[in-house]
């Protein structure tokens, strides 16, 4: 996982629009663990947000959310909205090189920075 925030100094260099997709419902759930943010306040929904980076964090501007209401992380695996969700995004971080999928034992695969 890439665990990392942007600066304003870099984003005020950089001059180009930076997208990312937050594991948790925003505007509830900033920072890290929002799942964990979540299950401790009681909340059964689970999903992502894809936003628009600012300075300040995870408060740009939402491009899309999506949520279920799994009864355990079997069951979200199996939701198709999630899964083809968690595809595209994979797939666009290999695309644009942000991340590199790198395999495992056959059928397992870990995501991680370069």
């Amino acid at each position: 996982m890439c665990d990392k925030v942007l600066f304003g100094n870099f984003l005020k260099t950089y001059r180009k629009d930076i997208i990312n997709i937050h594991h948790g419902l925003l505007p509830s759930f900033k920072g890290g663990n929002p799942f964990r943010q979540a299950f401790d306040a009681g909340i059964k929904l689970i999903g992502a947000t894809s936003h628009f980076v600012t300075e300040e964090l995870d408060t740009g501007p939402i491009m899309e959310q999506m949520g279920v209401e799994p009864k355990y992380f079997g069951e979200a695996v199996k939701e198709e909205r999630w899964s083809n969700a968690m595809k595209k995004e994979i797939q666009t971080l290999e695309d644009n090189g942000t991340w590199i999928v790198k395999p495992l034992r056959p059928g397992k695969k870990t995501i991680g920075c370069k």
